[in-house]
């Protein structure tokens, strides 16, 4: 997300929410259910000791109400899982906040059994609500992401100094029409 009005605050605000969300000491309070059996909380946060303009963190997520049997590899047995149905296997999704002069900037990892953006933005919108209710004040502020593209892909790509191997993907669409997408051959 980004937000180009009122910087300094904007980032100080995020940060006040995040504070607030991990000082909240039973993890149960800070989970928030999504849709199809699953779960999310913030799980850690961050202020980076050398560059105060930079959050980082984690969030966990699980899918819960899923408990296939086992099989064993060596062996070939099958068992019952022992997992309870309200247990799901943890999954991290890494974030950063980062300001700048003009904007605030949330880069979040893509992880396909993770939480998205929406995922995201919906739970800071949450916690905001309940962090301005326990400071007495009204929410001023909601969050709303952009997806930002470069005018020129592969110059943005060349400027950066730690990127080795980047993988692109497309909308198939993009090539003709959308009977694209019932094909595999440009996958």
């Amino acid at each position: 997300f980004m937000h180009r009005v009122h910087t300094e605050k904007s980032f100080v605000e995020i940060l006040s929410v995040l504070k607030f969300i991990s000082g909240i000491k039973d993890k149960k309070s800070r989970q928030m259910d999504l849709k199809e059996n699953k779960f999310m909380r913030l799980e850690r946060i961050k202020n980076d000791v050398k560059d105060k303009n930079i959050i980082t963190g984690f969030f966990k997520s699980a899918k819960h109400t899923y408990r296939p049997n086992l099989l064993d590899r060596n062996s070939g047995e099958e068992r019952p899982s022992p997992k309870k149905l309200s247990e799901g296997e943890a999954e991290k999704t890494h974030f950063a906040i980062k300001k700048t002069a003009d904007e605030v900037f949330l880069l979040l990892e893509i992880n396909g059994n993770g939480v998205t953006i929406n995922q995201v933005v919906e739970y800071l919108n949450l916690a905001t609500k309940y962090y301005k209710k326990s400071i007495k004040e009204t929410k001023p502020f909601s969050l709303r992401y952009y997806k930002m593209g470069k005018d020129d892909f592969l110059e943005e790509i060349k400027r950066m100094k730690r990127v080795r191997v980047a993988t692109v993907y497309y909308d198939k669409k993009l090539l003709g029409n959308d009977y694209l997408n019932f094909s595999n051959r440009t996958s």
